[in-house]
């Protein structure tokens, strides 16, 4: 009796024909979860999952399972004190794993319509991604199949095939008119013109827009009769000839009704392969694991070359449409940065498409290290530039206590901007209740690296805690290696390696606001808190054999060489905490990510805080309130905006909806969904301190007190450089 899964569209379960009844959405959100991630999980990692507010989470999950178990049978859950996993050697079907197979029927809905879980932000994080994913391939396969049907002439089928595209997304013109056209040519001028006039409506309501001019042209054309009628009819098949399965290999699992999954499986990217990476992307460090993946790509490359396209269409603004948007062709719109100069060109490039469709001509002006100076110059003169790119967001929020900066949402709407960005950036860009700042690049340190064949043939897993961490660095001197890698060397900026890791296990032990007043210097550095995250710090860096040539080589050794000794045959050391650009400033080309190293998400400590994340970003605000200004700063926070960029690798965008597979390799889609996934995002700390702090006394206090002085003194040190 073979037990019908259904995941697409509201959960259906179903054996012989008759539905199983399982209680509680927390029941049938692990069933999911251990379906599409095709592992083994541990069950903290599933308590972390599914409960963020439980008095008794691991009872809760004892329950879950109890109750599937009931409602299923025995025999479709592998469970042990430690793991729990689906047992795919059961007589089971999945229509997720059909669908990617090539029936697109069975996409009845969303992936887990309906099922939400609003205490379980983790879960939602996931959730939303595999949604997005699944929803993604259905668009590409339907785009596909809608592209054969038009060169067959095949309109009945364009018409439903438009039909469910334009259920996705109705204020795609390309497919209003795709459907215009084909009922024209069917006879059916009034409903073509009902669909235009839907297409209409719909644009002017949900973005102040009227329609292009090769839809506006389009539908004069039927209302002259200029259309002509169809040629022979293509009737609407499941999938036409020539598209191809959304994952080929899906049809090799295949065995209706019973059906085989192995626990890691490739994901092949969309419609006829582009592998984009192995197992599923899922949130936060180990809902990610791509370890699977050999020999691929390796690590983030600096983007010297981009693909930008002239006349790429974007969504415009409530300015009045197409005809305002012409109107403002010829003004000019300045930018003024910190980043170097070959980086202010290919931002130039990325605008390409956006200067095409609008005529607007952007400027971008790198200042350079003087950029601080010349922002403020430019401010107290009267005549700033339009727009400035932050390199962090504590500069920005001084403007906008000043009254300098505009409110986004005074012509961008929250929900759009919720579409757009996850929750952690819009609080970023927010400064005493006013958004003043998109999000277009975003960074991510918190991160360890590894030598990934020795790191497997010594049976190490990956920590998913920081005890499993601490137990792993154990285990690893217990074995007589050496776990941890660490070198803060680097002339005047000496200790900035230290101060990461503070900032990172900060956010790990106490709440972001903590953070936040320890980084204006409302909560003191020598603080119970702040005390206490060097308190942890020293647990691994003054342990005995925890640390590479122990705790003297620390301020001896510089963050490259440091990182060298993964590489080595054998090892040096087996752990490397540094950011996503690791490998691309420290590692030797001729070693690859997935083949020679990996990394993982640098484990939360207290679970009450989540999966946090320290990273960086670039963030852009507006001084000067214009139609033009405001058409650039909406381009910016349109995906379309980064695509060059994402595509030439070493760079995350932190927008929601960019493609998978625009990431050139795996390495950059898995930092980008542990940044996207994070339950708290905060910038370096040193970073956003005054500059006599941040990159004086916080650096040299690190390096002092690896030296030897007392932490007492070094803190007390630190908040006494504090600017009054």
């Amino acid at each position: 009796m073979t037990l019908m899964i259904r995941l697409l569209g509201p959960v259906q379960i179903s054996r012989d024909d008759q539905p199983v009844q399982i209680r509680g959405y927390q029941s049938l959100a692990l069933l999911a979860y251990l379906l599409i991630t095709g592992k083994a999980h541990t069950r903290q990692h599933l308590v972390d999952l599914l409960f963020d507010h439980s008095d008794d989470p691991r009872a809760n999950l004892r329950w879950i399972l109890s109750e599937l178990r009931r409602a299923i049978g025995p025999d479709y859950l592998l469970a042990d004190r430690q793991e729990v996993a689906f047992n795919f050697e059961s007589d089971y079907w999945l229509d997720v794993t059909a669908f990617e197979a090539g029936q697109l029927e069975l996409y009845r809905g969303d992936f887990l319509e309906g099922l939400h879980l609003r205490d379980a932000f983790r879960f939602e994080d996931w959730a939303f991604f595999e949604r997005e994913r699944l929803r993604g391939r259905y668009q590409q396969a339907l785009e596909q199949q809608l592209a054969v049907l038009e060169q067959q002439g095949a309109d009945t089928a364009v018409v439903e095939t438009a039909h469910r595209l334009l259920r996705l997304d109705n204020l795609r013109e390309d497919w209003q008119r795709a459907l215009i056209g084909a009922y024209a040519r069917l006879g059916k001028r009034e409903a073509a013109l009902a669909q235009f006039e839907q297409c209409r409506h719909a644009l002017q309501a949900e973005l102040g827009i009227t329609p292009a001019a090769e839809t506006l042209a389009l539908a004069q054309a039927v209302k002259q009769g200029q259309l002509g009628s169809s040629p022979a009819e293509v009737s609407s098949p499941q999938m036409q000839p020539g598209v191809a399965p959304l994952n080929p290999q899906a049809e090799e699992r295949l065995d209706y009704p019973t059906q085989r999954r192995s626990l890691s499986w490739t994901l092949l990217g969309v419609i006829g392969a582009i592998s984009l990476v192995a197992g599923l992307v899922v949130a936060v460090s180990s809902f990610l694991d791509l370890n699977s993946l050999a020999d691929v790509s390796s690590g983030p490359t600096v983007a010297t070359e981009t693909n930008f396209e002239a006349g790429t269409p974007y969504p415009l603004s409530d300015t009045g449409g197409e005809a305002a948007i012409q109107d403002l062709a010829g003004t000019t719109v300045t930018i003024v940065g910190a980043v170097p100069d070959e980086y202010a060109k290919l931002f130039e490039q990325s605008m390409l498409p956006f200067e095409d469709r609008t005529g607007i001509n952007v400027i971008y002006s790198s200042a350079g290290e003087s950029f601080e100076t010349l922002i403020a110059a430019s401010v107290k003169r009267g005549d700033p530039p339009d727009i400035a790119d932050f390199p962090q967001p504590g500069y920005m929020a001084d403007f906008a206590r000043q009254g300098k900066l505009i409110d986004v949402r005074t012509f961008l709407g929250e929900d759009y901007l919720r579409r757009q960005y996850p929750h952690a950036f819009l609080e970023l860009a927010t400064v005493d209740g006013r958004m003043v700042g998109v999000w277009y690049e975003a960074g991510l340190k918190s991160l360890v690296w590894y030598p990934k064949p020795e790191f497997e043939a010594a049976g190490y897993k990956i920590p998913e805690t920081w005890d499993e961490l601490i137990a792993l660095s154990d285990q690893m001197v217990a074995d007589g290696r050496t776990p941890w890698c660490v070198g803060i060397e680097d002339g005047d900026a000496s200790g900035w390696v230290g101060t990461d890791w503070v900032e990172d296990i900060l956010l790990r032990t106490a709440p972001p606001e903590t953070y936040d007043a320890w980084v204006r210097h409302e909560l003191p550095f020598n603080s119970p808190e702040v005390r206490r995250a060097f308190e942890i710090l020293e647990g691994i860096w003054s342990k005995e054999g925890y640390v590479y040539g122990g705790k003297a080589n620390i301020v001896a050794e510089n963050p490259a060489d440091s990182s060298i000794h993964l590489l080595e045959n054998p090892p040096g050391c087996y752990l490397h905490r540094q950011g996503s650009w690791m490998p691309q400033l420290f590692f030797p080309k001729t070693v690859r990510y997935g083949r020679d190293y990996d990394f993982f998400y640098l484990p939360p400590i207290d679970p009450q805080f989540g999966h946090p994340v320290l990273g960086g970003g670039k963030i852009f605000a507006m001084f000067n309130d214009r139609p033009e200004v405001r058409e650039v700063m909406r381009y910016l926070t349109t995906v379309e905006a980064t695509k060059g960029f994402v595509e030439a690798g070493g760079f995350i965008a932190p927008h929601r909806n960019v493609p998978l597979e625009w990431y050139p390799s795996p390495a950059d889609l898995r930092f980008a969904q542990i940044i996207l996934s994070a339950d708290t995002y905060r910038f370096d700390a040193s970073d956003l301190m005054p500059g006599p702090v941040g990159a004086g006394s916080f650096w040299r206090g690190m390096v002092d007190w690896v030296n030897g002085e007392d932490l007492e003194t070094v803190l007390q040190k630190i908040d006494q450089s504090w600017p009054q």
